[in-house]
């Protein structure tokens, strides 16, 4: 087993605490028609919590981010409330926010700003909105190097 600093052990917890929960609020909203799915999540992220495998537990987080995107701004709004006051994160963020803050900073600090930032050049929609597409891409290009 990966032996893990005391400081990626919390981590470690803290995305399977997360995770689980999302899982169980998407299930709750979600009826029985994914039920399924949301097990087999489960099962998935017990696996890799067990393991130790913290990469594949953030990897399995942002996919359940992911999954988020189709509540309805009520359900996003008492998601928000709920994992604010649980887990003490605004992480949950819209996409637009997050961009909006790498974009002020002027820069891509991390793997996750820069994934952030890939999802968002690769959804066409988002190329309608009000933010300068040319300076994200020069941002990831200044990142990659």
């Amino acid at each position: 087993m990966k032996k893990l600093t005391e400081k990626q052990q919390i981590e470690l917890q803290y995305h399977k605490d997360y995770s689980l929960f999302v899982i169980n609020f998407l299930s709750k909203n979600n009826g029985q028609k994914s039920d399924f799915i949301f097990s087999d999540m489960k099962k998935v992220l017990i696996k890799c919590f067990k393991e130790k495998n913290l990469k594949a537990l953030k990897i399995i987080s942002r996919d359940i981010k992911e999954w988020t995107k189709c509540l309805s701004r009520q359900e996003e709004d008492e998601l928000n409330l709920i994992l604010e006051s649980k887990f003490n994160t605004t992480q949950f963020l819209s996409s637009q926010e997050k961009i909006q803050e790498i974009v002020k900073k002027k820069v891509i600090e991390n793997d996750d700003e820069f994934s952030i930032i890939i999802e968002f050049l690769n959804d066409i929609e988002n190329h309608k909105k009000q933010i300068d597409i040319d300076f994200l891409n020069q941002m990831l290009f200044k990142y990659e190097k």
